[in-house]
């Protein structure tokens, strides 16, 4: 007995799941099915689904400034306590950048409204202020991404040349 009722709620449980995995969302401009930006029309879709590109192809590199900033922080304990030398600067100075562009990043993330956490902000703007508010947002990632690729690209050489 205890069997068939295991399977009936597992068979319930499945046609459940099933059945609801297609929803359609509506606005006042746009119906997708399925989609989780479904609240946004087309354009503005188009241009959210950039933003997050963008953050998603720079967003790894934060394991990249972890990993060098420990072997700048090796390279510094080496000097010792010694007295203030440009190779102390230039250290500090990578180690200042590299901790600039992660928390960059990480700012832009408490910031940015997503579409599946802050639907509320999406539906209440107009489509004006939503690109508006995407476009600014595009180039606020571009920016972090430079920041984060350059104290890359430089700490990277540095630590490559002095290891």
């Amino acid at each position: 007995m205890m069997h068939k009722i295991t399977a009936f709620l597992f068979g319930l449980m499945l046609m459940l799941t099933a059945c609801g995995g297609e929803t359609t969302e509506t606005n006042s401009t746009n119906t997708v099915e399925g989609n989780p930006t479904s609240i946004l029309t087309a354009q503005s879709d188009s241009l959210y689904q950039l933003v997050i590109v963008k953050h998603d192809e720079v967003m790894p590199k934060t394991a990249d400034i972890a990993r060098l900033q420990e072997k700048l922080r090796k390279a510094l304990a080496k000097l010792g306590e010694g007295p203030k030398t440009p190779e102390r600067d230039t250290i500090l100075n990578m180690l200042s950048k590299l901790e600039q562009a992660d928390e960059a990043m990480m700012q832009w993330m408490r910031d940015f409204k997503s579409v599946e956490v802050h639907e509320d902000h999406y539906v209440e703007l107009p489509e004006t202020e939503i690109l508006y508010y995407l476009k600014e947002e595009e180039t606020k990632i571009e920016d972090v991404a430079k920041k984060m690729l350059s104290s890359i690209a430089t700490a990277k050489s540095w630590t490559e040349t002095n290891e």
